[in-house]
């Protein structure tokens, strides 16, 4: 029999997961145009059980890489926020 999971603390988690492919002919910086592609992931917790009029507190963690043929589009971006969730 199927049981659902019961949460943990009182913690919702969420992952985020994107891969994008881009290519533009008509680049303004580039003859040879742009391509490039991106990997995207992110994780929040939000803390259900600490509610304070109607919020909850939220962590977010994101990691993100932009590879391109153009050297001055590659990227690496990592971000940690805080924040505060609607529970309604």
């Amino acid at each position: 029999m199927y049981a659902r999971a019961q949460p943990i603390v009182g913690a919702k988690l969420t992952l985020d997961f994107n891969l994008l492919w881009r290519s533009d002919n008509s680049y303004p910086l580039s003859l040879e145009g742009r391509e490039g592609q991106r990997a995207f992931i992110g994780d929040s917790v939000t803390l259900q059980q600490v509610e304070l009029y109607g919020f909850d507190p939220m962590v977010r963690v994101e990691h993100a890489i932009n590879d391109s043929n153009l050297r001055r589009e590659e990227t690496v971006e990592n971000c940690v926020s805080l924040g505060i969730r609607s529970s309604f």
